[in-house]
């Protein structure tokens, strides 16, 4: 029975990590409403684990609600895990028994470790290695288990004897693998923040820039240009888009730039640096000292051209 509702508790902690990564993907996780929501996640997920769990005897139950609070503590923080401990309470509270007290304290111990294992994280990055997260686990249910001591003498020892095995060996296992989960939840997050804060970044560099700069597409077609270069050439930027390079290009010199981009393209050499003439959307020839640059992909294909 133990592993079968763990299963289902671990289960239920897999969707959660899902669920959290759509919030803080939309959410700064830093918020208190982010943190609220995703406390009362937690606390769903502990509430539907204890109306599913082993009854050892009238009023002593045991669940997964200690995976799920210590994670909430370890990566949510004193919000999400207090709002997550505070609904599992209440609920405990409301079932009574002789397991009261054991119940309420294993909330109280578990998210109060996972708390203080989130504000060692960012002073000890080592915590969030395979040893340490199973050592977390071990530890947030050796805590577990010492709080059988409040219960009455005979039914400690009996509790122990049923739950002793799997609270010590499948508990903090189950605790690493949730661990692990949200951990790669947090690394694509953290990765997609750093792409957004990149492309931001250059996005205001090219537009803001006393250059023009445009890029091409392989096919030679203008897919973006900047402010100064439309400027330059009288084109509106909407309209430098349907362009290509030739016909921005000094007749006499298009064969000069079709070389460079070649050689660029057929990655014989990354840049180069050459004069030409430009044609202005009047007409008009305008000189300019350019400088071209491959651009790639993540596995190093050319897939276009900054200039």
């Amino acid at each position: 029975m133990f592993y079968l509702e763990l299963i289902q508790n671990v289960g239920l902690l897999v969707s959660l990590v899902v669920i959290h990564g759509l919030i803080i993907r939309r959410w700064n996780r830093y918020t208190l409403a982010s943190q609220i929501f995703s406390g009362f996640l937690f606390g769903c997920v502990a509430l539907v684990g204890m109306m599913t769990p082993v009854h050892l005897m009238p009023g002593l139950i045991f669940d997964g609600r200690s995976i799920v609070l210590s994670v909430a503590g370890l990566f949510g923080g004193p919000v999400t895990a207090g709002m997550a401990a505070i609904m599992s309470a209440a609920y405990r509270l409301w079932l009574g028994g002789p397991g009261v007290i054991m119940g309420t304290s294993v909330i109280v111990e578990s998210a109060g470790l996972g708390v203080a294992f989130y504000y060692l994280r960012p002073l000890y990055p080592g915590l969030t290695r395979n040893l340490y997260l199973f050592g977390f686990g071990f530890l947030v249910h050796v805590g577990m288990l010492s709080l059988t001591l409040t219960l009455p003498k005979g039914v400690m020892l009996d509790t122990l004897e049923h739950i002793a095995t799997p609270v010590l060996l499948i508990y903090p296992a189950a605790t690493w693998l949730v661990c692990l989960l949200f951990l790669d939840q947090e690394s694509r997050v953290s990765a997609e923040q750093a792409l957004r804060e990149s492309e931001e970044r250059y996005r205001a560099v090219f537009n803001n820039a006393a250059i023009g700069i445009d890029t091409l597409a392989p096919d030679g077609r203008i897919s973006q240009g900047n402010s100064a270069l439309s400027e330059m050439l009288g084109y509106t930027e909407d309209e430098l888009k349907k362009l290509t390079f030739e016909e921005i290009t000094h007749p006499d010199d298009r064969q000069i730039y079709k070389e460079n981009l070649d050689s660029i393209a057929m990655m014989e050499r990354d840049s180069c640096r050459f004069e030409q003439r430009y044609l202005r959307k009047n007409g008009e020839v305008v000189w300019g000292d350019l400088s071209i640059s491959s651009i790639k992909d993540a596995n190093g294909n050319h897939i276009g051209t900054i200039g």
